[in-house]
């Protein structure tokens, strides 16, 4: 939560922010640490490896849950894990090297996730920008961290990106998990379902060098 009180009130309120969220993070290590140590009583490195190890041990059981208008969606591991290689394919197929950094500028939703853990399984690196800042802050994001690819959600964030494009030149690509929003700019936009394809053709050709990122 950005502040905007002044003075001592504010140092308190975002020393005790900052406490709070580092005491409430170390528990959340501690409690990955243990499932990640426990997991079927083999060792994991990361949490991609233990979504590869639900995803080898229960490829048709449901792993996630979406609404889609007024229709809940069901997605099984191995649903979720074409579409998360589609995505890591679609980030090689960009040329996205291991380390590179990659934003998702959206609220919460099922693509979230998605987009997160083909980053991951890319070798690169999320940055997330929230949903609430302005193109400004966005652009200062996105050339501190030298992001080379956006996720955006809808056409709200999108249109953020376009103003601040000549601000910008790293960002090779925007992907707009809402369907029709992407306009033809030099292929500079792309819609998440073309994106999917794309990726999902290239993801055959590239799988060696997906295993070593």
């Amino acid at each position: 939560m950005r502040m905007r009180a002044s003075g001592a009130c504010y140092r308190m309120s975002t020393r005790w922010s900052w406490e709070y969220g580092l005491l409430e993070f170390a528990r959340f290590v501690s409690r990955v640490t243990l499932l990640c140590r426990f997991a079927g009583g083999a060792m994991v490195q990361s949490f991609f490896d233990l979504f590869q190890q639900n995803l080898d041990r229960h490829p048709d059981a449901v792993a996630a849950r979406f609404k889609q208008g007024d229709v809940w969606r069901d997605l099984t591991w191995a649903e979720l894990g074409r579409r998360i290689d589609a995505v890591s394919a679609g980030l090689l197929r960009l040329g996205v090297e291991a380390g590179d950094r990659v934003c998702v500028l959206s609220n919460t939703r099922i693509e979230w996730p998605l987009a997160d853990l083909g980053i991951v399984g890319a070798g690169a690196v999320t940055v997330p920008i929230y949903q609430s800042n302005t193109p400004e802050e966005a652009a200062y994001i996105l050339n501190d961290s030298g992001a080379v690819v956006v996720f955006a959600e809808d056409a709200t964030q999108v249109e953020k990106i376009r103003q601040i494009r000549q601000q910008v030149p790293a960002v090779r690509r925007v992907v707009c998990f809402e369907p029709g929003v992407a306009a033809h700019r030099g292929g500079w936009e792309v819609d998440w379902d073309q994106y999917l394809v794309q990726g999902t053709e290239a993801a055959e050709s590239l799988a060696g060098e997906l295993d070593e990122r």
